[in-house]
């Protein structure tokens, strides 16, 4: 159903710009481990209804080294991606994000075996192309929220990769869920070093892009 993915990816897209705004408000004075936290205690939460609902049946699985792989694409990628955020204008970030899909179809094509016609490699090289542009190596300096944003991208097409073999044998949900409970001590123990107790006028930005972003990576799942 390609129409209800392209509308599963465009709300998914919507919700993490929505999310980057929060990130931005919060202009550094929260760590950036303590986001992703935040992002997925949110995530589990919002889980819990449907797993009552499914029963812990749905948890049963064969391939939990390919979870873990994909929880430690998906970490990485969110922690370079929550840090760009904090650091660069979200616009940036999100201009060199587009580099995604040429690092997705690359792994597409040599992983999934999937066949990718011209026009696709095109588009994905218009991106790149984009991306050179926004960061304009030797032109200016190039800053460590820039390559952050590049390194989030690249482990984002890993993370993209798995979820699709993923998909062959797993719901949508145990996906969600197996993601959010692998990566909650992942998150959790950097956070321990980090921390920073937030106010209470920080605490609806905190809650806006761990919602935001939760909710987006449920969509992006979907699509």
């Amino acid at each position: 159903r390609p129409i209800a993915g392209i509308l599963w990816m465009t709300l998914a897209m919507l919700l993490s710009a929505a999310a980057g705004a929060c990130v931005r408000q919060l202009a550094g004075e929260v760590p950036t481990l303590e986001l992703v936290f935040f992002r997925n205690v949110v995530g589990l939460l919002l889980l819990v209804p449907w797993l009552m609902r499914q029963g812990l049946g749905v948890m049963r699985t064969s391939r939990l080294p390919l979870y873990c792989l994909r929880v430690f694409f998906a970490y990485t990628a969110m922690v370079m991606l929550f840090y760009a955020w904090g650091e660069m204008p979200i616009a940036d970030v999100f201009a060199l994000q587009f580099t995604i899909p040429l690092f997705t179809i690359m792994l597409a094509v040599f992983i999934l075996k999937q066949q990718t016609d011209r026009q696709a490699w095109a588009a994905c090289l218009i991106g790149f192309a984009g991306a050179l542009i926004v960061m304009r190596p030797g032109v200016i300096e190039l800053t460590l929220a820039a390559v952050a944003a590049i390194a989030s991208a690249m482990m984002s097409a890993g993370s993209n990769t798995t979820i699709k073999l993923l998909t062959r044998t797993e719901s949508v949900g145990t996906i969600t869920v197996y993601s959010n409970l692998l990566m909650l001590p992942l998150a959790l123990i950097p956070t321990f070093f980090v921390w920073v107790t937030p106010g209470m006028e920080q605490i609806p930005w905190i809650v806006g892009a761990a919602l935001f972003s939760a909710v987006g990576g449920i969509c992006f799942t979907l699509a």
